[in-house]
């Protein structure tokens, strides 16, 4: 009985083509553990002296020379601000949360534009930003779930939208 189960869900799984999943299902998908480290996400958007990190953040970025270095510097960004949107979760500030999502997953795109745009094929490099994308979308599928908000909610219908293109982006670095 239990391989009968087992096999319809299989048939099932593999007949279903990834340009026919939507958003419910994206939802629905249990996130896999990926043991990928995160940082340490350092001062939080609810405090009052982030606005002075994120300016320097934004200044470093500017300066930073294109190729190798900015990418790096990009994803340090994506995964901190993805940190940040969990401990945020854990406060109970959630509209901040999924924001800081959102800020995470418009970094992360950036991030794939400069691999692209400087074709970077280093392999471990990119072998490190598949893993930081599978955590990402691990994170952001408890975020939604933690913050008990629809699918038709404007914040989780653009932090969906962003990860399923960011997702479907770094297939092809």
């Amino acid at each position: 009985m239990k391989k009968t189960i087992i096999i319809l869900l299989l048939t099932i799984v593999f007949l279903i083509s990834p340009n026919s999943l939507k958003a419910d299902t994206f939802l629905n998908q249990v996130p896999k553990k990926v043991n990928y480290q995160l940082p340490y996400p350092g001062v939080l958007p609810d405090n009052p002296i982030y606005f002075f990190k994120n300016i320097r953040d934004k200044i470093l970025l500017f300066i930073t020379e294109k190729g190798r270095d900015k990418a790096d510097r990009l994803l340090l960004y994506s995964d901190k601000k993805i940190s940040m949107s969990r401990e945020l979760m854990k406060k109970g500030k959630v509209k901040l949360s999924l924001k800081t999502a959102i800020s995470a997953e418009e970094d992360f795109n950036k991030l794939i534009t400069e691999i692209q745009d400087n074709q970077i094929t280093d392999p471990e490099f990119t072998s490190k930003v598949k893993l930081s994308s599978d955590k990402h979308k691990e994170v952001i599928i408890q975020l939604i779930t933690d913050s008990q908000l629809p699918e038709t909610n404007d914040l989780v219908k653009t932090l969906l939208k962003l990860t399923e293109k960011n997702l479907q982006e770094v297939t092809k670095i």
